[in-house]
């Protein structure tokens, strides 16, 4: 990554010459970057990536405007450090947007990040189909009534792990790997796996016998609107469905917006719960497969 501050004609030449190079253009100082491009950049040279950092809404109202009018082959707007509520959506909505990141403050004195605020943003990238990346938790973090003291050590590690990256490349709803890949990410997550009572009792009733299970547990204890127990209504174990609910993040309607970005307070569709039934098939079919077993 080189940071811009008006490059000389010697680096330009570099930059040229590289297959691959990132330009992050510090906070206020696009105007700037836009009067300065060398002479030969035409509508931007192909192996650029021209990166918009923001510190605010206020500076990125004022920024991504004249990042969107110059011309750049590859852009991506940064968010660092994300200290307030974003809204980018308007400016993602054109699709010039390749990505957007963000991170939280690093320091003893670092402002908040709240969890909230990166969803949020998220949320606006998976409408948009914008790539989105959770770089760091920031040393001052909260999540729900909850404040952390995160030591700068494991910030990008804590992002990582909250397992809100998006590929739109990679991450349609459909894409199993890549939803077990992310999963693998989460301790929690990747620490289920069927007891022998729960393997003994798939390999006696059958793969079409589990998945129907697993539409009845579905449509009951997951689809409606508003469930009184949400967050409870799922067993640790009992039934393979119950594991695989835990290992999938579609144990509750938290989880399931969580890590499958469909919505609470409202009723699952069809095809909603259809995919949810695959999802938790899928993982059982792949610890008895593990295991040696047929399914």
């Amino acid at each position: 990554m080189i940071k811009w501050d008006l490059l000389t004609d010697q680096e330009w030449t570099v930059i040229r010459q590289k297959k691959k190079v990132r330009i992050e253009v510090p906070a206020g100082q696009m105007a700037a970057f836009s009067r300065k491009l060398p002479e030969d950049w035409g509508s931007g040279y192909k192996n650029v990536t021209v990166v918009c950092v923001c510190e605010s809404q206020k500076q990125a109202d004022r920024q991504i405007p004249v990042f969107l009018k110059t011309p750049i082959c590859h852009r991506e707007i940064k968010v660092d450090p994300l200290v307030e509520k974003m809204e980018l959506e308007p400016w993602l909505a054109g699709g010039k947007i390749e990505c957007v990141s963000c991170g939280g403050e690093v320091g003893k004195v670092g402002r908040l990040c709240r969890y909230e605020w990166v969803l949020d943003l998220r949320d606006q990238c998976v409408r948009q189909k914008t790539a989105f990346y959770f770089t760091q938790t920031g040393t001052n973090f909260q999540k729900g009534e909850k404040q952390y003291r995160i030591a700068e050590v494991i910030q990008k590690e804590q992002a990582v792990k909250a397992g809100v990256n998006y590929n739109p490349q990679k991450e349609e709803q459909g894409n199993l790997e890549s939803l077990f890949e992310r999963l693998s990410g989460s301790k929690f997550r990747s620490g289920f796996r069927l007891g022998k009572k729960e393997i003994q009792y798939a390999e006696e009733k059958g793969y079409d016998t589990i998945r129907l299970h697993a539409q009845e547990f579905v449509r009951k204890r997951l689809a409606p609107a508003e469930i009184v127990n949400d967050g409870r209504q799922t067993p640790m174990r009992g039934h393979p469905v119950f594991p695989a609910q835990h290992a999938t993040g579609t144990c509750c309607r938290g989880c399931l917006y969580k890590w499958h970005r469909i919505e609470k307070g409202r009723e699952l569709s069809e095809e909603e719960q259809a995919y949810i039934v695959s999802v938790i098939c899928e993982w059982i079919a792949r610890q008895m497969k593990s295991m040696g077993k047929d399914f």
